[in-house]
């Protein structure tokens, strides 16, 4: 019986090849796709589940809360922190602190690299996290000397020869033996080294004590026992950091498996992306088994003879069932064998969009096979089942007596129903990319309070700093340079902050979190940061000693003016712990972090010590022969140590990579959407077609023109847009608007996005039935009325 309906449906489906080809076309793009899609989705997913504890591991984070309701959320915990968890709470099992210290320029023998990122770690680092060892000692960051690096440096550095006992010197200044070499971090690993330092070198390089509490800066992960109730181990740590001088600091402690996903304020979640290509995913799915519906049904009216005849000769209902179902099931199957050729030939496209390194190997990875499996049950149930259930349903009196197809009113308003379903979704995602795209313009375009343009950030590493001087003299007379500034960072790296300022008529009640920034007098006019009032630093602090100077000048931006209540700002006093200063300049606000966050307050403060960065400004014309020129200056002063430099237009973007992405898969999905709705379209339209063909005939004879009966074709699916239009602007707004929550600065969502919108689908949609409602209009009516 089943080899019976196996050769029943492979006749069927090859008598009716267009047929199945337009069914199994848009079943295969949008099985591929929603493969594709979960695959993304499951390494979003595994992120960080590599280590053996994970299900142990747990972040502590700081939350800081001041004035007027502004809270800072950080990973950033006191130095003193471990040691006091690791030995007064039984409920610890191990602690570990982690500092990134950024990309550094590594050397050995004449090889010079910036390699990074390097990370400051306790030797416990490795018993807390699962980072798996090639060669070399276990226990090498024991001692302060030694490091580890990754084989990625180990080859870059020294190839083929064992690299344990060689010598890398960091900064052109510190020397370290490499004590083991470890397997390059996993691309789904939130904390990606390349080298790990002790991090009792703290105090060497950064001059910082390790006992402190009132310093926050390095990461602590906790490794908590087997059956910690961690809401109490959270209750007993809570007001430690306040038992130790930080009156406004609590912790909390969080499971480091969110760390990817989830913001520590609980804004911003990177989660949110995770719903939303599942999202994507199910409605291209559904698309594609709309389509297949709506075609079975449609095609179902052919089948009514056919159905009367096998019920007359003794068919059950449940015989037909099964028929056609096998005739649904080998036609998903099929589907699902193309859409495994079409994921595999699309996997490196969408790995190059996606950031991914996504490997496509159904034969070996059973997760895979799961996926693509489970998307073909669910597409047979979807759209398997109503089809064979209407095809067995026919009456065989009605059917054996009609000598046209059948016609149910109920049928066709499914399919109505279904098509506006259909192109509800497709609009959706049309207006979800517009927002999108228009969201990254608006902050390409976005004035940051600088001008950003042709300008380039040098990173002054080691010995370099040393040499800033002799190197800031000579680049100003290579051609092409205009001006240049001297600073600890460029305005978008991530800084340092403090509350522990006061100024004059200070309300003892307000405190105030303000970001720092040390810079010199010529940053304003370099990076063209208007005064509010005021003006820069004298010219007292081109070179000074902070111990020695009796008053400091410091600037403030009118955001932190605000927050502190100050009036009349400049002129007045401004303390630094025992530092005094007077306010010289009120700059106006300008963006030193994403614009998914307002404006900060800011605190400027005359650079006194050798800057980590210059910032230069350049001609427009010949940008790349003056960068070559900055870069033989640069190793003719510096050899040692590698040119690193930047544009600032890069760097801002690199931070809004993650939505660049989201929007490249956004208009690739939307326009997969838009060619399965169609497909479905076209073969509607065919079918819808073929079945008025002596109506056509008929009009045409009695006198109706080419437009009008084109006009008559085209109504039906017209309406259909219109509805999906009309259905789709609400949901649309309601889901751009809550993404757009995630950026201090936003788009509008204005009208014209909901008309294009439409428009884009109806114009699709016409161009998809147009040609063969005219090739229908313009047939001969002799043609039309001989039709069978």
């Amino acid at each position: 019986m089943i080899r019976h309906y196996l050769i029943v449906a492979v006749r069927y489906i090859f008598r009716n090849k267009i047929f199945s080809a337009i069914t199994s076309a848009g079943l295969s793009i949008g099985m591929a796709t929603f493969v594709l899609i979960l695959l993304w989705v499951m390494d979003e997913m595994n992120f960080d589940k590599f280590h053996e504890n994970i299900d142990k591991l747990f972040c502590i984070i700081e939350k800081q809360e001041y004035s007027g309701g502004q809270n800072l959320y950080t990973n950033n915990t006191p130095f003193a922190l471990k040691d006091e968890l690791q030995n007064k709470y039984p409920e610890v099992l191990n602690v570990t602190r982690t500092l990134w210290m950024g990309d550094r320029p590594m050397s050995f023998e004449d090889k010079v690299f910036t390699a990074g990122p390097v990370a400051m770690v306790d030797p416990e680092f490795l018993s807390v996290f699962t980072f798996n060892i090639l060669t070399g000692d276990p226990n090498a960051l024991k001692e302060p000397d030694k490091i580890m690096i990754t084989r990625e440096i180990a080859e870059i550095f020294f190839g083929d020869v064992d690299p344990v006992g060689k010598t890398l010197k960091m900064d052109d200044q510190y020397e370290f033996e490499v004590g083991a070499v470890l397997k390059n971090v996993p691309d789904n690993s939130t904390f990606k080294f390349n080298i790990l330092v002790p991090f009792v070198q703290m105090e060497k390089i950064f001059g910082r004590d390790l006992n402190s509490w009132g310093n926050n800066w390095p990461r602590t992960t906790i490794l908590l026992k087997e059956g910690t109730s961690v809401e109490l181990f959270q209750n007993k740590i809570e007001n430690l950091c306040k038992d130790n001088g930080q009156e406004n600091t609590t912790l909390f402690v969080r499971p480091f498996v969110k760390d990817h996903l989830y913001s520590y304020s609980g804004d911003n979640n990177q989660v949110q992306y995770i719903y939303l290509f599942i999202a994507i995913g199910i409605i291209i799915l559904l698309i594609a088994s709309v389509n297949f519906v709506n075609l079975s049904t449609a095609r179902s009216e052919t089948r009514a003879q056919e159905v009367g005849i096998r019920k007359v000769v003794g068919a059950h209902r449940s015989n037909l069932i099964f028929q056609f179902l096998s005739e649904k099931i080998l036609l998903v199957f099929m589907s699902l064998i193309l859409a495994a050729v079409v994921a595999y030939l699309l996997t490196p496209l969408f790995n190059d969009i996606s950031g991914k390194h996504i490997i496509f190997n159904i034969f070996r990875d059973r997760n895979l096979m799961l996926l693509f499996m489970g998307a073909a049950i669910i597409t047979i149930l979807l759209s398997g089942i109503y089809p064979a259930v209407i095809l067995s349903s026919f009456s065989p009196l009605r059917a054996l007596k009609s000598m046209f197809m059948v016609k149910s009113k109920k049928q066709v308003r499914l399919r109505s129903i279904l098509v506006i379903v259909q192109f509800t979704l497709s609009i959706i995602l049309i207006f979800s990319a517009i927002v999108v795209l228009s969201q990254l313009q608006y902050i390409k375009n976005f004035n940051l309070g600088y001008e950003s343009e042709n300008l380039i950030y040098i990173e002054l590493p080691g010995q370099a700093k040393k040499n800033h001087i002799p190197f800031s003299n000579e680049i100003l007379k290579i051609p092409g340079v205009v001006k240049l500034t001297k600073a600890d960072k460029p305005p978008f790296w991530s800084g340092n902050s403090s509350w522990g300022f006061d100024w004059e008529d200070k309300d003892p009640n307000v405190t105030v979190l303000i970001n720092t920034m040390w810079v010199d007098k010529n940053y304003f006019s370099v990076l063209g940061i208007p005064f509010i009032d005021g003006d820069s630093f004298s010219d007292r602090f081109d070179s000074y000693d902070v111990d020695k100077i009796e008053n400091l000048d410091v600037i403030l931006n009118t955001e932190a003016i605000r927050r502190m209540k100050l009036n009349d700002p400049v002129g007045k006093y401004f303390g630094l712990g025992e530092v005094k200063a007077t306010i010289v300049g009120v700059t106006k606000d300008f963006n030193f972090e994403s614009l998914r966050r307002a404006v900060e307050p800011m605190l400027l403060l005359p650079i006194q010590e050798d800057p980590n960065v210059l910032i230069v400004r350049i001609h427009s014309e010949n940008i790349h022969q003056t960068i070559e020129n900055v870069e033989q200056l640069w190793k003719k002063i510096n050899p040692a140590s590698p040119f690193v430099f930047g544009f600032f237009d890069d760097r801002l973007q690199q931070m809004y990579q993650s939505e660049v992405r989201i929007s490249k898969l956004f208009k690739y999905f939307t326009a997969i959407a838009l060619f399965i709705a169609c497909l479905g379209l076209l073969g509607l339209s065919s079918y819808s077609i073929q079945r008025r063909t002596k109506e056509i005939g008929i009009r045409k004879v009695v006198g109706a023109s080419v437009r009008r009966i084109v006009l008559l074709l085209s109504k039906e699916f017209t309406r259909w847009i219109f509805i999906s239009f009309l259905i789709a602007c609400p949901v649309s707004w309601y889901i751009m608007n809550l993404w757009l929550q995630n950026f201090a600065y936003k788009t509008e969502l204005y009208w014209w996005i909901f008309a294009v919108s439409g428009m884009t689908a109806l114009l699709i949609a016409i161009i998809t039935v147009g040609f063969q409602t005219i090739h229908a209009a313009l047939k001969n009516p002799v043609d039309s009325l001989g039709y069978e």
